[in-house]
């Protein structure tokens, strides 16, 4: 009688440890098969809300300005110079003097060049910046959130047809919406564009 216990109880003891199991690996299952969270975000939309985006054209605009009064003054002196020089006789003073007018008008050129791309570098540096910023303002939503997932919402943007492509509008428009990264979006739901600008705009504020 004892041994037929102690064998029914190693039975029972087995067949509980088999529910546990099953159990788990069911568990498992269930959590594995959980549909992911997914957030939007709008980037032409996201962009133009953001007080950094603001600050930065603010400050090219000014280095863009800043390079034509630059560049005005620069010029308008080669001009007042050489004006005098057109009236004169042909003699080596003028030959010189002209020499002197086209060396700083290259000079102008290059310098002109030069600041022009300083600009373009300086644009360049501050968009890599807001998007380093867009990129860890999302990971921060997502974390406190609860999303597993954040993606591009470009939805909204129209295909544009370009009339001097050698490609037909059709398939102009054909290549855009196949390069599309989303479809379709329930915006009321998942999009995260508005709450993204907030939080990107109270952190900008604080930083200043």
């Amino acid at each position: 009688m004892a041994k037929q216990l102690s064998t029914l109880i190693l039975v029972l003891n087995a067949l509980a440890l088999a529910l546990f199991v099953t159990a788990g690996a069911l568990g498992m299952r269930a959590a594995a098969a959980q549909p992911a969270r997914v957030g939007t975000v709008q980037l032409n939309t996201l962009i133009p809300m953001l007080q950094q985006d603001a600050a930065d054209r603010a400050a090219i605009d000014q280095m863009q300005q800043s390079l034509r009064d630059q560049r005005d003054a620069k010029l308008a002196a080669i001009d007042a110079k050489e004006k005098p020089v057109l009236d004169m006789a042909d003699s080596p003073e003028r030959e010189a003097l002209f020499d002197e007018i086209n060396l700083e008008k290259l000079n102008a050129r290059l310098w002109i060049q030069q600041a022009e791309l300083e600009v373009i570098i300086e644009k360049a540096l501050r968009f890599e910046k807001l998007c380093e910023a867009i990129s860890a303002a999302v990971a921060s939503v997502a974390t406190a959130e609860g999303y597993d997932l954040v993606i591009v919402d470009d939805t909204a943007v129209e295909a544009v047809v370009n009339p001097n492509s050698q490609l037909p509008p059709s398939v102009q428009r054909a290549e855009q919406v196949a390069s599309r990264r989303v479809l379709y979006t329930n915006r009321n739901t998942i999009d995260l564009t508005s709450q993204l600008a907030a939080r990107m705009n109270n952190s900008f504020k604080a930083g200043s």
